[in-house]
């Protein structure tokens, strides 16, 4: 029988959508909640719910296939591989992405506001903003973390 923890960090990424569509359905019910309160709200309703299911599902789905298609035993193998493999650019470009496209929706299409009205979020608007502003940041901080301090890998290069 195999060990729980290699299927589990080999799988981690496929294993991840599945959490995000039970996620998804949370939200879901959630927007749909908010539309029954204020019909208002039904015009965008189905692009709020597709765009739920898009960042909660696609960002892990893609980071699986990479890791398969690398043929990488980890999760994190973003974090241990060379960078001058263009499988792990981009695996490190699928969260920046998402938090970019999500940082500009939030700023430039009323995100926020959105996140707000269909009880995505319990925080303010200004909240979100702020989050949203400094996400990017820290997703680049958290690669360079995980690669020194994970991984081991000094910031000039390989070990």
């Amino acid at each position: 029988m195999p060990d729980f923890y290699l299927v589990f960090i080999k799988y981690f990424w496929f294993i991840a959508v599945a959490f995000g569509l039970i996620n998804f359905l949370n939200l879901r019910n959630r927007v749909l909640i908010a539309v029954e309160k204020n019909p208002a709200l039904q015009e965008n309703a189905s692009n709020i719910i597709a765009g739920c299911l898009f960042f909660l599902t696609v960002p892990y789905l893609a980071l699986g296939i990479l890791q398969t298609l690398g043929g990488y035993e980890t999760a994190l193998f973003f974090y241990y591989a060379p960078l001058n493999d263009p499988i792990v650019l981009l695996a490190l470009a699928v969260p920046l992405m998402c938090i970019l496209a999500l940082s500009a929706w939030i700023w430039l299409r009323d995100g926020a506001h959105k996140m707000v009205a269909y009880g995505l979020s319990n925080s303010g608007e200004r909240q979100l903003k702020i989050m949203f502003t400094l996400a990017p940041l820290l997703v680049v901080a958290a690669f360079f973390w995980g690669r020194t301090f994970l991984a081991g890998v000094p910031l000039g290069g390989q070990p």
